[in-house]
């Protein structure tokens, strides 16, 4: 089997989605995951701490990043939360997937996300995010269909 190192971006209050998410995967790959969630605790409130000891080696060493996309990733820290993992993701040039939970839709994407997602998969589409893992581009809106368009500033056509 396949070995996938990757790096799950996600609101806190989202911490349930994380094991069912690499249970999906790991009917593909064996999955290595250096996010950060409560099976890792730590203390750490600085948010340049944070960035500089937790975020940046654990995105640098997977080299790929997914994102949980729920009713409250907007709502994650603008200083070291899915914005920012996204876009540091998107700095170095590692692929960047959205998978949306089940209730999530388009308008709870992130500007970053919006911006520099390179997939978008519906969570009961395993399949298109073995496929987005594997290098294929999944463009699908939380809806099961195609994602709709997006034009300049993040706006939905």
């Amino acid at each position: 089997m396949k070995k996938k190192n990757i790096f799950i971006a996600h609101h806190h209050n989202d911490q349930k989605w994380i094991e069912p998410l690499k249970s999906k995967l790991g009917r593909s790959y064996e999955v290595r995951d250096s996010s950060i969630d409560e099976s890792k605790p730590n203390n750490a409130s600085n948010p340049d701490y944070i960035k500089r000891e937790y975020l940046r080696p654990g995105i640098d060493w997977a080299g790929k990043l997914i994102v949980l996309v729920s009713k409250n990733t907007k709502d994650s820290n603008p200083e070291c939360g899915v914005d920012w993992e996204v876009e540091y993701a998107n700095k170095k040039g590692y692929p960047i997937t959205a998978v949306y939970v089940p209730g999530a839709t388009e308008n709870d994407l992130t500007p970053s996300l919006r911006d520099y997602a390179d997939n978008f998969v519906k969570w009961d589409n395993s399949a298109g995010l073995v496929g987005a893992l594997a290098g294929s581009i999944i463009s699908q809106g939380s809806d099961g269909g195609p994602r709709p368009a997006v034009l300049g500033g993040g706006i939905a056509c």
